[in-house]
């Protein structure tokens, strides 16, 4: 592994700064697993600029010497990742700010990638990323209930067990066994861009941020950006995927991983349009930053095969969701003692249930999230607030969801779901179904809705609650 990331110790921060990277367009659409993986392909390349290569492994890969570095693209070729023969590959991708950064061992980002291979069933590779907030208080062995972004931290106390650490955390959370892990920093991240010459960004939303961070523990004088197309340098790139405390609608989780979102699929582009393969210089520049702010322990023959697997994977097969009060999974808290902010799942501190059901139909809602529907939920009983249970049990977090009185005439004894699309939301469909244990009517809804022409109206019974339980 890349033992040069720094810093080593932990240090006490006054405040916590989140960064995230989202999926590169369909140019290079194996590698939707945000910046982080990204890289990964990047060093992949390595091999092909001659004895830095060996160098540059020494560093990164643990066990790793001038003779076992190529031979493992060869000898290793038919290895498999671990999950592979499950079906899925399972990576940990985590953004630090390293040395110079307030709080740099403290994760910024933590997403989980996910790729479900593809089978009999399902003849398309997928990938699938969950984002964690940074503020969600979970069990972390050795130091009992802390922030998840903290785990880090405590892992590389006097050691170099942050990875792991991040790691264990993430799997009691998810309920998923992860084996690989990839750790990049801001410095990693402003020298791509810089590397490439700066990228061209579409800024839809112009914004203020009057509380963007320094490095003296203050502020910067409040950063602005303007609409429309603009070049950006690695700096002004990670303040723009930084920023939490944007005005015009920006200050919110779901705008900035938009922004981050235009952030890498404009580094994709720029690779494309600079032709990588061919510029061995480049790669070489590339190289030489990813060996001091880069971390995996992933071999090089396991980047190889997830190369490979990466190739297959289309754009429209990616998909994300968050951890996030939107989802209703986790819930806001103040710890009394100290007044601090937290987060914790609704269920209640530890109970990770509804959370790890979310994860086992990732795919599923992620995909249906891309649709953005609109949803009607008619509460055909006499139980108040059973059509909110119901909304919130579909943890829908791209949808829009009204809730209202059945006031029809007719009688239903199961939940029904009308398409009023006529199949043109097809993932939103199935997972209604499927979710709601419901019966699909033959006609659009007969009656008046509460809402505004909504793609589904479904009409919830008793029967709804030994789900939603």
């Amino acid at each position: 592994m890349l033992d040069s990331i720094q810093p080593r110790g932990f240090q006490q921060p006054r405040r916590e700064f989140k960064k995230q990277y989202a999926r590169p367009n369909k140019k290079f659409s194996g590698w939707r697993l945000k910046f982080a993986l990204l890289m990964l392909i990047l060093l992949a390349l390595g091999i092909f600029v001659g004895s830095r290569a060996v160098t540059l492994a020494q560093k990164i890969f643990d066990k790793s010497d001038g003779g076992t570095f190529f031979s493992q693209l060869f000898i290793a070729k038919d290895a498999r990742l671990a999950g592979e023969d499950e079906g899925e590959v399972r990576i940990l991708l985590l953004g630090v700010g390293g040395a110079g950064h307030d709080g740099g061992t403290l994760t910024d980002t933590m997403i989980l990638a996910t790729i479900r291979l593809a089978d009999e069933t399902d003849n398309r590779p997928r990938v699938s990323l969950v984002s964690i907030p940074r503020d969600l208080n979970v069990y972390i062995p050795g130091y009992e209930w802390r922030k998840i972004n903290s785990a880090y931290a405590f892992g590389e106390i006097g050691g170099s067990q942050g990875p792991k650490l991040a790691t264990e955390a993430a799997e009691g959370l998810l309920g998923k066994n992860i084996p690989y892990y990839a750790v990049i920093n801001f410095d990693g991240f402003r020298t791509i861009v810089n590397e490439l010459g700066g990228i061209y960004v579409e800024v839809p939303a112009g914004f203020t941020d009057a509380q963007f961070p320094d490095q003296n523990y203050g502020y910067l004088e409040p950063v602005v950006f303007e609409a429309g197309r603009q070049k950006m340098d690695g700096e002004r790139a990670l303040q723009y995927v930084r920023s939490r405390h944007g005005d015009n609608n920006q200050g919110s989780d779901f705008a900035r991983a938009k922004r981050q979102q235009r952030i890498t699929q404009a580094i994709a582009d720029e690779i494309a349009s600079v032709r990588i393969l061919s510029n061995f210089n480049l790669i070489g520049r590339i190289i030489d930053a990813a060996t001091n702010n880069f971390r995996t322990n992933l071999e090089l023959h396991e980047i190889k095969r997830l190369y490979e697997i990466g190739q297959k994977v289309e754009s429209q097969n990616v998909s994300s969701i968050s951890l996030d009060g939107a989802s209703g999974l986790v819930c806001d808290d103040i710890i009394e003692e100290t007044g601090a902010y937290i987060l914790l799942p609704c269920e209640g501190l530890g109970k990770y249930d509804k959370i790890q059901d979310a994860i086992n139909d990732q795919f599923v809602i992620g995909f249906t999230n891309e649709e953005n529907p609109s949803i009607e939920i008619q509460n055909a009983t006499k139980i108040p607030g059973l059509g909110l249970e119901a909304a919130v049990y579909l943890q829908l977090q791209n949808a829009t969801i009204e809730t209202a009185n059945y006031k029809g005439e007719a009688e239903f004894l199961e939940t029904v779901i009308y398409d009023n699309t006529g199949g043109a939301k097809p993932k939103t469909l199935r997972y209604l179904k499927e979710k709601l244990a419901g019966t699909v009517a033959a006609s659009v809804y007969p009656f008046p809705t509460s809402s505004k022409n909504p793609d589904f109206v479904v009409v919830v019974t008793q029967k709804i609650q030994d789900l939603i339980k």
